[in-house]
């Protein structure tokens, strides 16, 4: 027996979504259109650009933002019309609220009432001190 929603209709809902092409050479622009241009004749249906849009002030911005989160999405991805590939500060999130990224470098296992496969994480965040969560 399948679970629920394995294979069937459930997965039509499900989109991919690409926001960059970041093997592809040239300006962020150009990138886009080539997306855009790709994915446009690929007549794949569940696989979709993010719309890329220019705002004029911050009040634009904001009330962009809002629109987003209120939709149930994170925030918006800003970047600059020359933003290359690779992390730079011409490429921000831009969010309600803030967090931070970390990379895990090892997980832990618990013998006792919760034993498991993975019990927790150790992360090493941006800033550089260990944790477990």
């Amino acid at each position: 027996m399948r679970a629920p929603g394995i294979g069937g209709d459930g997965w039509r809902q499900v989109h991919f979504m690409v926001f960059d092409l970041p093997a592809d050479p040239g300006r962020f622009e150009e990138r886009v259109l080539h997306m855009r241009s790709l994915i446009g004749s690929a007549g794949v249906p569940w696989l979709r650009t993010i719309p890329q849009f220019r705002l004029r002030n911050s009040v634009e911005l904001n009330a962009r933002l809002n629109a987003v989160v209120a939709a149930g999405g994170e925030g918006l991805v800003l970047q600059q019309r020359d933003y290359t590939v690779g992390r730079s500060d011409k490429l921000l999130k831009y969010k309600p609220y803030d967090d931070a990224d970390a990379r895990v470098v090892a997980h832990t296992s618990d013998s006792g009432t919760y034993a498991g496969p993975l019990w927790g994480l150790v992360l090493v965040p941006d800033y550089g001190m260990t944790c477990r969560i």
